[in-house]
């Protein structure tokens, strides 16, 4: 696959590399809190994105707005 044929895919994909950024943010706030790995499956658009994490519990709320906190901090800085 050519590097022209690889933007093709991406931009049918809506590729934004914003949301690209927010995953890798995403990833590292939760290795650093619950050193659970990175995500082994995930779908990133700009309109809707999720990432899957290997986690033996559902998260708390209090757990899920921390994480927003500290990814929202991190991209702010």
């Amino acid at each position: 696959m050519d590097l022209e044929s690889n933007q093709e895919i991406k931009s049918n994909k809506q590729y934004n590399p914003q949301m690209h950024s927010a995953e890798h943010i995403l990833n590292q706030t939760m290795v650093r809190m619950f050193n659970c790995g990175r995500s082994f499956s995930n779908h990133i658009e700009k309109k809707k994105s999720k990432c899957d994490y290997h986690f033996n519990r559902n998260l708390t709320e209090d757990e899920v707005q921390l994480i927003n906190s500290k990814v929202n901090e991190a991209i702010l800085q």
